[in-house]
């Protein structure tokens, strides 16, 4: 029988909040001041913070990280490898479509196969901007896999 509708799995609020909270921790343990926005599965916003002294920009960077994280359901960190295997064209066009970021510090929330989810962190490094977002995935995987 074909269906007209489909049901989509997503991260709960109460998920996002958890994930943000560990995401503010490592960014504390970092001595970075970060934003951190965390999107569910329709690409809606859960949770948007700047802390203290995080540049304002850097939400929107925040956030676009998450949703280029969400649409691609891969780390954003990845691609500078993805781009060698691009089309000069598209290498170009990409990067300059508005609402994307790609350069490190968006993940995507991964359960067999399906996205769930994304965060987006920006105010630190690249690599801090990584390692915030992955300590954040493995959050989302220890909530998920809780018995």
């Amino acid at each position: 029988m074909l269906s007209y509708v489909k049901s989509t799995d997503s991260i709960t609020t109460v998920c996002a909040l958890e994930i943000a909270h560990e995401a503010l921790n490592k960014a504390r343990e970092l001595k970075r001041e970060v934003a951190i926005v965390i999107l569910d599965s329709a690409a809606n916003c859960q949770i948007s913070l700047r802390m203290d002294s995080a540049p304002p920009p850097c939400q929107v960077i925040a956030q676009r990280k998450a949703s280029t994280a969400l649409a691609f359901s891969s780390s954003t960190a990845s691609w500078d490898e993805r781009f060698k295997n691009l089309s000069p064209g598209v290498r170009q066009g990409l990067p300059l479509q508005e609402e994307m970021a790609f350069f490190g510090g968006g993940e995507p929330f991964i359960r067999k196969g399906t996205n769930l989810g994304s965060v987006g962190v920006s105010g630190a490094s690249e690599a801090e901007d990584s390692i915030i977002a992955k300590v954040a995935v493995e959050c989302f995987y220890r909530l998920i896999t809780k018995p």
